[in-house]
């Protein structure tokens, strides 16, 4: 399969604003809102509850949340695209082609051939279809260089296949290994710790069901601190 396409720095600046600010949007709002929520109802035990006071520590929790997984790494990518615009000719004229073996990309001052081994990943966004190398060095496509979009699907498809031939079946024992560490959720503050890491490695690995785990351990915890703790308490005092 081939594909033939030329970019232009829009194209680049349009991708961008879609990968950092609509790819995977609900996955990525309900992480920031679950851990804005956290932090908003942490206290110290003996101070009384405030609504206000949660309020404030929940949005600047959410404002430092957004900051730090949506608009500075969009900022950087910024950044690194106005370089690459003067270092390097990625807006010539390219030829992308999948073999049995690996992806060639050839252009006027290109000829590369990549290896499946070497792909980190291969996805669609709003338009653009991509492929990473573990370098971070990424290929842009646009879908409307193909003649339907029901072609780009299979391209991506291809390219999927590729990568999971060689990387697979070891992406999905080491997933199906960190389902376990859910059990950690059960007690409480470690249980906290081991949620983070469970929703954090379900976004790397873009498996929801280790994300509701993570979220699980997480609101466990709070649970505990918040209703089962007080309500413990307030029993052996009666």
């Amino acid at each position: 399969m081939r594909a033939q396409y030329q970019l232009s720095p829009e194209d680049y600046n349009l991708f961008l604003k879609r990968l950092y600010f609509q790819k995977d949007l609900g996955r990525r709002l309900l992480f920031l809102i679950v851990f804005s929520l956290l932090i908003g109802a942490s206290k110290p035990s003996e101070q009384p509850y405030q609504l206000s006071v949660f309020i404030i520590k929940t949005l600047i929790a959410g404002a430092a949340f957004f900051c730090a997984g949506f608009l500075i790494p969009f900022l950087i990518a910024k950044m690194r695209l106005k370089k690459a615009l003067v270092s390097r000719p990625i807006t010539e004229f390219k030829t992308l082609s999948i073999h049995e073996d690996g992806v060639s990309v050839t252009s006027v001052n290109e000829s590369s051939f990549w290896r499946w081994e070497t792909l980190k990943s291969a996805e669609m966004v709003n338009g653009f279809l991509y492929f990473t190398l573990f370098t971070n060095k990424y290929y842009l496509i646009p879908i409307n260089s193909f003649p339907t979009e029901n072609e780009a699907i299979n391209f991506l498809g291809v390219l999927k296949n590729g990568i999971f031939k060689v990387r697979g079946q070891s992406k999905e024992r080491k997933v199906h290994n960190l389902y376990y560490w859910g059990l950690v959720g059960l007690i409480p503050n470690f249980g906290l710790i081991a949620g983070i890491i469970l929703a954090v490695q379900g976004f790397n690995y873009r498996d929801s069901k280790l994300i509701a785990i993570g979220i699980a351990c997480i609101l466990f915890t709070i649970m505990f601190w918040t209703v089962i703790f007080p309500f413990i308490i307030h029993y052996d005092n009666r």
